[in-house]
């Protein structure tokens, strides 16, 4: 069932999360929904912070909760490696604990949340679109099509093709 921001965030902020209001709108900005703001708390492992994102937009209301791992170092970054997705607020407490430690895992182990190909990038979840039929799995940061100049001639690549399959994308919460 479908939640707000108003009625998420008194949970979060119980359970150890701190919220971060978005800046107020520019002078002729017009913001039709909700603007969320940044809701995270600290794994105890620097750079790390765990982030809460409200997903799935219907308007002001949100189907989901997904939690993930951001590295400070690194300000507008999106989450790195696998997320943990929470469909109910009534499972939300005993959710977060358990998130929290596995996310906390990967956090000391920086080196599974880097692509097993290049060891460069990070690894982020890449899940289908409304109508795909493939499951979420975790890839390469790399991979994405890029514009290489090749004699002259102009042509698409990718930078790397590294997926890790071993680990779940998404881990869904009811």
């Amino acid at each position: 069932m479908p939640f707000s921001l108003a009625e998420a965030l008194p949970m979060l902020t119980g359970l150890g999360f701190t919220y971060q209001p978005p800046p107020p709108p520019r002078p002729g900005e017009f913001h039709p929904f909700e603007r969320m703001g940044v809701i995270s708390m600290e794994s105890g492992i620097e750079p790390w912070r765990i982030h809460c994102a409200l997903g799935g937009s219907l308007g002001n209301s949100y189907p989901y909760l997904d939690f993930g791992l951001v590295n400070a170092r690194m300000p507008g970054g999106g989450m790195i490696g696998p997320q943990h997705r929470v469909y109910s607020l009534a499972s939300l407490f005993t959710a977060v604990p358990r998130i929290r430690e596995l996310l906390g895992a990967f956090a000391a182990d920086e080196s599974q949340l880097h692509c097993p190909t290049c060891k460069l990038r990070w690894l982020e979840v890449k899940e289908p679109h409304e109508g795909q039929r493939w499951r979420a799995f975790l890839s390469c940061s790399g991979m994405q099509v890029v514009q290489q100049r090749m004699d002259g001639v102009r042509v698409k690549g990718i930078a790397c093709r590294g997926a890790r399959n071993d680990i779940a994308a998404i881990v869904v919460y009811q």
